[in-house]
């Protein structure tokens, strides 16, 4: 294999990569009451997103897990809070 080769498998390996990244920052942020969310692998809703004077940006929710336990304040930038994928 030509060194060129090699350079452009890691190119594409680093661009991937990137993708990915962007891809996990820019879901963290956008949440609604209702969206399907996992949290620590468990599947749930948001049933409230935090919002108001103290915090007017929204950066956390509360969501009730399929199970029915409800846990508040969430940081929306959390890396166990993720947008539901089926």
């Amino acid at each position: 294999m030509s060194d060129i080769n090699k350079i452009n498998k890691i190119i594409d390996k680093l661009n991937e990569a990137s993708e990915n990244l962007q891809r996990e920052n820019a879901q963290g942020r956008i949440y609604g009451v209702g969206t399907i969310v996992t949290y620590q692998g468990k599947k749930g809703v948001v049933t409230d997103l935090n919002k108001g004077s103290k915090d007017p940006a929204g950066s956390t929710v509360d969501i009730r897990l399929d199970g029915g336990k409800v846990i508040e304040k969430i940081k929306v930038s959390s890396s166990i809070l993720q947008f539901f994928r089926s």
